[in-house]
């Protein structure tokens, strides 16, 4: 699986970002599972410092193959939670997915 990844300025802040992102705007990594490709995606989130205006709907697309030319076969929503493209089912939700020792951000409030 690959996941293109991208960013953008958001209009809404001076400069377009709260601080200068460190990966380029357009990237594409290999994954080996939605979970991961959701993991890698909130990483590169806290690592450019990117807000839900910098990375949309549209910022994080999951292919099957090689082929990015194709139609993708999921997006990432900011938090995480991965959705199918064709048909809109939810494929991977974080919240289900963390524990209290298995990769919860260090600030999550458990109720």
């Amino acid at each position: 699986m690959r996941l293109k990844l991208h960013h953008c300025p958001n209009p809404d802040i001076a400069g377009g970002y709260y601080e200068p992102p460190v990966d380029p705007a357009e990237m594409t990594i290999e994954v080996n599972s939605v979970a991961d490709a959701s993991r890698e995606y909130r990483l590169w989130i806290e690592r450019n410092h990117l807000d839900a205006c910098n990375a949309g709907r549209s910022c994080a697309l999951l292919y099957i193959g090689v082929n990015e030319n194709t139609e993708p076969y999921a997006h990432i929503t900011h938090y995480g939670n991965v959705w199918s493209v064709a048909d809109g089912r939810k494929l991977y939700d974080v919240k289900w997915q963390m524990s209290e020792t298995n990769c919860a951000p260090p600030d999550w409030k458990w109720a």
